[in-house]
């Protein structure tokens, strides 16, 4: 255990940021039979900037640690207390994967199985009352372990003797000891949120607080000139929230709008896509942009459309005025 230091870094009307330092004291790696770790110890220091803002309903964590041990792994852990959840949930490739905390009895099992799972830039755990969901910016690896916390670890890295069986050379493993970068030595940053919620994830923002941590909004200051706009203003307004927008490009034609969106949930959703100005026609398209059917304009500039579960719709809206306009 490390003895931390902690002090304020920053308190104003728009955020506040505790700066948490300590030392790991940690195994210099592995010792020569590869069967244990070595006695030999190295210092790893690590500092962590735990961030509120104001208004915000997440704890943003960015942690640079210097590390100078090998053959290990570094996992941050997260006691939800939500001991009555049974099941996990994690984003994955337009989707959301739901999956048992509880292990099952693998006794007799020849290969062991491991409980790490992938994920993109959530997973969140849920007793159907409340949840806790975990964010990451470029993170992949989670497990929920079967404690008295239900714990959620978020795994930073993981330092490693990059090596390769040779079946072709008599079955054995040969080191590549000149990839020294596999053991992640020196500085590294890492960034993931706290996002506590009601019901589960399905019930909040859990999409949007993830999506919108990996990719903040941009500002861009421009100079005085004339226009149209309001001072509020919502390019696309896209609901329900089980509907997730996953991109929004020019069509290949050059002529209208690509809105792309998924239903990561086991039911139908039914929902609306909203453009900020009058349109001319909506399609439903497929990946490849190639027409599936015209779809009904409703109120000038509202397209309804349905997504069965875990499907993606894609849709080619054309402005009543010429893009760029």
């Amino acid at each position: 255990r490390a003895d931390p230091s902690i002090s304020i870094e920053e308190d104003g009307p728009l955020s506040a940021t505790l700066r948490i330092e300590f030392v790991l004291r940690l195994p210099i790696g592995l010792n020569d039979s590869r069967k244990s770790r070595s006695e030999e110890q190295v210092d790893c220091q690590v500092i962590s900037l735990v961030t509120l803002r104001n208004g915000a309903r997440r704890v943003d964590i960015k942690t640079r640690i210097n590390n100078q041990a090998r053959d290990h792994r570094l996992r941050v852990i997260f006691p939800t207390g939500l001991v009555n959840a049974t099941t996990s949930c994690a984003e994955g490739q337009f989707d959301v994967v739901e999956r048992p905390i509880a292990r099952p009895d693998t006794s007799d099992w020849v290969e062991q199985p491991m409980f790490d799972y992938p994920q993109r830039s959530f997973v969140d755990v849920s007793d159907g009352e409340y949840g806790l969901a975990i964010l990451n910016k470029g993170l992949s690896e989670y497990e929920v372990r079967e404690d008295k916390d239900c714990s959620i670890a978020l795994t930073l890295m993981r330092c490693f003797r990059f090596q390769l069986c040779m079946r072709n050379v008599g079955g054995r493993w040969l080191d590549w000891e000149n990839q020294p970068d596999s053991q992640m030595q020196g500085w590294h940053e890492f960034e993931y949120a706290i996002y506590p919620h009601r019901g589960r994830w399905t019930d909040s923002d859990v999409f949007a607080q993830a999506h919108g941590f990996n990719l903040p909004m941009r500002m861009v200051q421009c100079g005085q000139h004339q226009g149209a706009l309001p001072k509020a203003l919502s390019f696309l307004t896209i609901e329900p929230k089980t509907l997730v927008p996953s991109g929004i490009k020019l069509s290949e034609s050059g002529n209208a709008i690509i809105v792309r969106v998924f239903n990561p949930t086991s039911e139908k959703v039914k929902g609306t896509i909203k453009f900020f100005r009058s349109l001319r026609s909506v399609r439903l398209v497929r990946l490849d942009e190639q027409a599936v059917e015209e779809l009904k304009v409703k109120n000038g500039s509202c397209v309804e459309i349905e997504a069965g579960p875990k499907q993606i719709v894609t849709v080619e809206i054309t402005p009543q005025r010429q893009i760029g306009d």
